[in-house]
């Protein structure tokens, strides 16, 4: 059993060197993303600060900040209701994009108390514009933006949430594998480095130790790895199930021969029929009862996403999602509304169209589809899609605790603790390994690597601090690159004092 244990004493050092500043970098990001909702505020606000305004808009913007408590926030408090916020999304999206093939309205949360609009054009390639709006008076806090895929070049918590996601697709279409492949490993490290420990468990804690330098920081390298542990397995295995699926076909055409897309449409099942904007022109929905409905059928949750598409047509249909900080797995519960043939008299079709409820075939329990006038209060409880295969199940379940959208303030504080304490653990063990190589190259190496993750870090702090306080035009690739340049000089610069000036002091007792 030795022999055993040896080899996975081996197995941990050769995985923790091969891919241990990697880890750090996502986890790192990781637990930057915790506080997503928070960042995207902080640099919208200051953004909001530095748009040109009308005296109109002023005088708007004066009067809804008396709200406030505090007579410069740009946030209202208390929010306003969704159905004030939903009609100006409404107002906003037909003067901004009257054509557009879809509307995407994302209502104020208590985390992201500003209104998040996206509209698809239409073309051969259609494209995706996303806009901030003030919950409040509907002023625009940035120009709409252009969006590409993998990338937020321009919202700070995204941009941390990318870099930890996919790594700003640096690695092409692999980022993704890249990343699933690392949190499998890093599983494995966890695991290896628990069993590696055996024989060593009562000394961790045990007080009055003389250690040397190196010693003490191995030491505390196994403390924070036992105090991280389940903060490792749960992020590491979520991670990984995750992102297993994003590039390898493998396993969908094993568990679905005949189909593998199969996989697919049960992990994220269908909720809003894809339709094209024809048909005859008619009035933009209220959205005023559809929300009242939605309110009694999500049993209390608020409603989070409104998704309408071909706005403004007679084939148009209206898709309520519940938020997704009132749950834990990624299946939202939502109603569908559509236009459907009145009761009345009249001969011209399109004016008896009215909004009714309905059921997506495929997603509710089986039987007729049942429908309700969206002007009437609802009874029927809201469909929730769902995947038939236990591994979709599985999956869904990871993404939610991955994403930890459902966390209150205290454990978001205390995941978001034990991220960097988990940075601090990888470094040590990084450096405790390197430090075993041998003299010469090896440690010209270590100097050179010492300061990455304090460059990042430092980096990191200088971006979030310039977003929140003066934001620039530059895309936030750009800056952070910038910034970890002019940290990694400094840090580098400071080793080679610090390297020096000990040389000087030591060569006259020689």
């Amino acid at each position: 059993m030795n022999g055993f244990y040896q080899r996975l004493r081996q197995l941990h050092l050769i995985l923790g060197l091969a891919i241990g500043l990697l880890l750090w970098l996502i986890v790192f990001a990781g637990s930057l993303s915790f506080y997503r909702a928070e960042l995207d505020s902080w640099q919208l606000a200051a953004m909001a600060k530095q748009q040109p305004v009308t005296k109109e808009q002023l005088a708007t913007k004066v009067q809804a900040a008396t709200k406030a408590q505090d007579g410069n926030a740009i946030w209202p408090e208390p929010l306003p209701t969704a159905q004030h916020s939903a009609a100006l999304a409404l107002t906003h999206l037909q003067q901004k994009a009257p054509d557009a093939k879809h509307w995407y309205i994302e209502l104020p949360q208590p985390r992201s108390p500003y209104l998040k609009l996206h509209w698809q054009q239409q073309g051969e390639r259609p494209q995706l514009y996303q806009q901030f709006l003030q919950p409040e008076t509907g002023e625009a806090l940035q120009d709409p933006l252009l969006l590409r895929f993998g990338a937020t070049e321009h919202q700070l918590g995204g941009w941390f949430f990318q870099l930890h996601y996919n790594l700003l697709q640096l690695a092409g279409s692999s980022s993704r594998t890249l990343v699933a492949f690392v949190a499998l490993l890093w599983l494995l490290l966890s695991i290896s480095g628990l069993f590696s420990l055996k024989g060593h468990w009562r000394s961790l804690f045990k007080p009055g130790q003389q250690l040397s330098g190196q010693s003490k920081k191995l030491q505390r390298h196994h403390q924070l790895a036992l105090f991280t542990l389940p903060f490792a397995l749960l992020f590491a295995s979520t991670g990984w199930l995750t992102q297993m699926f994003s590039e390898n076909n493998a396993p969908q055409q094993a568990l679905y021969p005949d189909n593998p897309y199969q996989f697919y449409s049960e992990l994220f099942p269908m909720q809003q029929p894809p339709i094209k904007a024809e048909g005859a022109l008619h009035a933009l929905p209220d959205l005023t009862p559809m929300l009242q409905a939605a309110g009694e059928a999500f049993a209390g949750a608020a409603v989070g996403k409104i998704s309408i598409s071909a706005p403004g047509r007679s084939n148009s249909t209206v898709l309520l999602s519940s938020s997704a900080q009132s749950r834990i797995g990624n299946q939202a519960a939502f109603l569908l509304f559509q236009l459907q043939p009145g009761t009345g008299n009249n001969t011209e079709k399109v004016a008896q169209l009215v909004w009714q409820q309905t059921e997506m075939a495929g997603t509710a329990s089986p039987g007729e589809p049942q429908t309700q006038s969206a002007t009437h209060s609802s009874t029927q409880s809201a469909t929730t899609p769902f995947a038939t295969m236990p591994l979709a199940q599985l999956r869904q379940l990871a993404y939610g605790l991955h994403q930890s959208l459902y966390a209150n303030n205290l454990l978001r504080f205390l995941l978001f603790v034990s991220g960097l304490l988990c940075c601090w653990m990888i470094w040590l063990g990084l450096k405790a390994a390197l430090h075993r190589l041998a003299a010469g190259r090896w440690q010209r190496l270590l100097l050179l690597l010492h300061a990455l993750p304090g460059s990042v870090v430092l980096a990191s702090v200088m971006l979030i601090l310039q977003s929140g306080l003066w934001p620039l035009a530059w895309s936030l690739s750009s800056l952070f690159l910038l910034y970890w340049g002019l940290a990694y000089l400094l840090l580098l610069g400071w080793s080679w004092f610090r390297l020096w000036s000990g040389a000087a002091v030591r060569s006259p007792t020689q």
